[in-house]
C-alpha cells in the first residue's frame, strides 16, 4: 500500500477517492474566489474550516445511521459553496445546490441517484427548523449544526439571529445530535 495521498492532484485515484477528488477541486476553486475576504458575510477561512468540520461530522453520522458516507461527505463539503463563492448567505441553500449540481455535472464521479441525495441534502440544510422522516434531509442539517455549535460563541450567534422559536428547535436539534453522538452540549450557556 501507497502513501496517503495527501489531496495531491496526481496521487487521487477517481475509483477510490471521489470525495478527495472534490475536496482538493472545491478548496482550488475558493482559494482562487477573486472576492475579497471583507466583502463576504463570513470569512473564507470560516467557509473552509465550516465545510470540511461539517464533512467530519457527516462521515461520523452516516456511519452511525448507515448512510452513504461519501453523499453524506460531498454534500456537507458543497452545502455552503455559494456563500464562498458569491460572499453572501442570501438564499444559500437553493444557490448551494444549483452550484452543486453544476459541480457534480463536471466532474461526474457519483451515479444519478448519489447526486439526488447530494443536492435534498444541501437543498434541506439551512430548515433545521423542520424535522423529516427522510434521513438524507435530515444529516445536512445535524452535521451543521453540530460543527457550528463547536465554535466559540456560535449558539449565543443563533440566538440573536432566529426567532426565539426556531432557536429553540435549534437548541433542541443540537442536544439530540450531541447525544446521538455522546458528547457534552453546553448550548444553554
Amino acid at each position: 500500500m501507497g502513501d496517503f495521498h495527501h489531496y495531491k492532484k496526481s496521487l487521487l485515484n477517481p475509483k477510490t477517492d471521489r470525495v478527495a477528488i472534490y475536496e482538493r477541486h472545491i478548496a482550488d476553486l475558493l482559494l482562487q474566489n477573486p472576492i475579497p475576504d471583507d466583502r463576504h458575510d463570513s470569512s473564507l477561512l470560516f467557509e473552509l474550516k465550516h465545510s470540511h468540520g461539517a464533512i467530519q461530522f457527516a462521515r461520523v453520522l452516516a456511519r452511525i445511521r448507515g448512510l452513504n458516507e461519501d453523499v453524506c461527505a460531498v454534500a456537507m463539503l458543497l452545502h455552503d459553496i455559494s456563500v464562498g463563492l458569491t460572499g453572501s448567505y442570501r438564499d444559500h441553500a437553493r444557490k448551494s445546490a444549483d452550484l452543486a449540481k453544476d459541480i457534480m455535472n463536471e466532474l461526474g464521479l457519483f451515479t444519478k441517484q448519489e447526486q439526488n441525495q447530494v443536492l435534498t441534502i444541501i437543498a434541506n440544510h439551512s430548515d433545521k427548523h423542520i424535522i423529516s422522516n427522510d434521513p438524507y434531509h435530515e444529516i445536512g442539517k445535524d452535521a451543521d449544526i453540530v460543527d457550528c455549535f463547536l465554535y466559540p460563541g456560535a449558539v449565543d450567534g443563533y440566538r440573536f439571529q432566529k426567532s426565539p422559536e426556531a432557536f429553540g428547535i435549534y437548541i433542541a436539534r443540537a442536544g439530540r445530535i450531541f447525544a446521538e453522538l455522546g458528547i457534552p452540549f453546553k448550548g444553554e450557556q
